[in-house]
């Protein structure tokens, strides 16, 4: 009996029984933060891109297909274009042209699960809009896995000691909680990356540790390639990540390394061409109407000027899109690539241990496996770099950190494994000569990480949602004055489309000639604006030759009750003024 106990107590203290101890006091200490930071921190959604791929989520669970109640006006230009049309023709639902699928997909299959509620009750005080809630918590869930397998890879690479430290920092990393919270499909695609590198440098070190002969790497190296397609179908831009991975390949595999290139752009291709055929059939475009994201928020096209035009070849001569050129992307290269050197690189990932990264390119590692994938980890940084600078539109001006073009954050687990390791390092030379030891110095490097996150939790509760211009409850009564099969032009139609469940046009270039052509090809039953429109520079951007024309538009209508002659929508809703503007073509309320 006290041989047992004794067994029992080494087996705790050393053995399995301590790993599984160590774990599941990680899940407990991740689902008490967890359930922590939604009771003080939860906002509803804050960028439209999340609402656009919540409701296209909601779409696909409900049997409709990959439609959206989102249309934008290069959608419009984009079909007409495609089918050879020469009038403008508006069929609803419409086939969503813009977004990747995977997040979607995946949304979908969780909204399948339980009852999701999507009316808001107008008795009691709005606290939280619980579709919202729920895709956090499926965010969330992303977020414990990505630490799990991190935890294995650091381990893999590094040690026990690198690998608690990398995951424990991760997890008190504040601006990877905002994420989780955010709707969007960063989560997931950090995931992605972790499980596709994971199996990797499994293979690599199988290869050159095990001496696996060439062809056993084969099926994990045609898994990572389907994943690492996957992840290019959570977020386009990631394709790109197929280059250094062939570097990578070519310096890390001794043996038939052709082969296993051919073999990953199998499984690579093998997840992504399929749709691609379908944007290719639907729209003309591999990638729909985000194959223009290049030319977006550029000199040719500012703000959200591209997104808004029914005809974007005549915005003038030199910006048809198909005289644009390299000169004027290189100009956006240029332009962007300053603000992702000076501001996104140096606070990657909001903690400190970025900078050890940075430091850990100097530090010589012996292991070839830590040699190599550090150089992947630069080529893919320098990668999604350009891609970021590239691709960026309105959306990173709205929401500068949280949006779905900050590629960089989705490397953010592997650049603090690295850091962690560089700390690693240190702590062990610091060690003999600071008598507390390395627990109090680690815990004090912890302690400074966590910072951001402590003083967010500390400080008074934010507002359940984010207001101006999102407030649930008032968009979801504005949606109910209209049918199903009626629509609204509104300057944030995804939050129409997600909280109302009606069909939203984003707002055209002008409400005289685009408007007049949309309203002809189907008749637009409501005008709504909101402080995107509304609450801007008066003299520069509401009035005179340089004004925003629907800011315009709302600055005569709400001051000067004045609308254009032979505008159809004349019936104002007046208890929102001056903050929001709600016109329809009949009285409805």
């Amino acid at each position: 009996m006290i041989v047992k106990l004794q067994n029992w107590i080494h087996n705790m203290e050393e053995g399995g029984g301590a790993r599984t101890l160590k774990a599941l006091l990680g899940v407990l200490a991740f689902v008490f933060a967890m359930l922590l930071y939604n009771v003080r921190e939860f906002q509803n959604f804050g960028t439209q891109e999340a609402m656009e791929q919540a409701q296209l989520a909601r779409n696909i669970s409900q049997g409709k297909g990959y439609v959206t109640d989102i249309i934008r006006p290069l959608d419009l230009f984009v079909l007409q274009k495609h089918q050879q049309s020469e009038k403008l023709a508006v069929t609803l639902p419409q086939p969503d042209l813009a977004n990747a699928p995977a997040y979607p997909w995946l949304l979908a299959q969780w909204m399948k699960l339980g009852q999701w509620n999507y009316e808001i009750s107008r008795d009691g005080e709005f606290n939280r809009f619980q579709p919202d809630q729920r895709i956090s918590y499926l965010n969330q869930l992303l977020f414990f896995l990505l630490l799990v397998f991190l935890f294995r890879l650091a381990k893999r690479l590094f040690d026990d000691q690198v690998a608690w430290f990398t995951v424990i920092v991760l997890g008190v990393t504040d601006l990877l909680w905002r994420f989780s919270q955010s709707g969007l499909p960063t989560m997931l695609a950090a995931l992605l990356v972790v499980v596709f590198v994971w199996l990797l440098t499994k293979a690599e070190q199988g290869a050159r540790e095990s001496r696996w002969p060439w062809w056993k790497t084969l099926p994990m190296i045609l898994v990572a390639g389907a994943i690492l397609g996957v992840a290019g179908l959570t977020r386009y831009s990631l394709i790109l990540l197929i280059l250094p991975v062939l570097v990578y390949i070519f310096h890390a595999f001794e043996e038939r390394r052709g082969v296993l290139m051919l073999v990953l752009l199998v499984g690579f291709a093998g997840v992504l061409t399929p749709w691609l055929q379908r944007n290719m059939t639907v729209s003309g475009k591999p990638f729909g109407t985000a194959s223009y994201a290049i030319y977006a928020a550029s000199s040719f096209f500012p703000a959200d000027e591209l997104e808004r035009a029914l005809k974007p070849e005549d915005v003038s001569v030199a910006s048809d899109l198909g005289k644009y050129g390299v000169e004027g992307h290189w100009d956006k290269l240029v332009r962007n690539i300053e603000d992702v050197l000076v501001k996104d690189l140096p606070r990657l990932g909001g903690t400190w241990l970025s900078a050890f990264f940075l430091a850990s390119l100097l530090l010589p590692f012996t292991r070839p496996s830590l040699v190599k994938l550090r150089l992947w980890l630069v080529l893919s940084l320098l990668t999604l770099m350009a891609a970021q600078a590239l691709a960026r539109t309105q959306a990173s001006t709205v929401s500068p950190d949280l949006n779905g073009e900050n590629l960089l954050v989705i490397l953010i687990p592997l650049v603090v494994m690295f850091g962690a390791g560089l700390f690693n390092v240190l702590a062990d030379q610091l060690k003999p000569v600071f008598d507390p030891g390395r627990g109090v110095i680690t815990g004090g490097f912890i302690f400074v990480f966590s910072l951001p996150l402590l003083l967010n939790l500390w400080t008074p509760r934010l507002s359940a949602w984010v207001y101006p211009p999102f407030h649930p409850p008032v968009i979801q009564q504005a949606a109910t004055w209209l049918q199903k099969d009626e629509w609204v032009v509104s300057d944030m139609p995804a939050a129409v489309a997600w909280y109302g469940q009606r069909t939203s046009l984003l707002i055209p270039r002008d409400y005289t000639t685009e408007f007049n052509v949309i309203n002809e090809a189907k008749p637009v039953n409501a005008l709504y604006l909101t402080s995107i429109s509304l609450d801007r520079k008066l003299l520069t951007e509401m009035s005179g030759e340089q004004a925003e024309p629907w800011s315009e538009f709302g600055l005569n209508s709400v001051i000067k009750g004045e609308l254009p002659d032979g505008f159809p929508l004349k019936h104002a809703y007046a208890d929102w003024f001056p903050y929001q503007l709600f016109l329809s073509d009949k009285q409805r309320w």
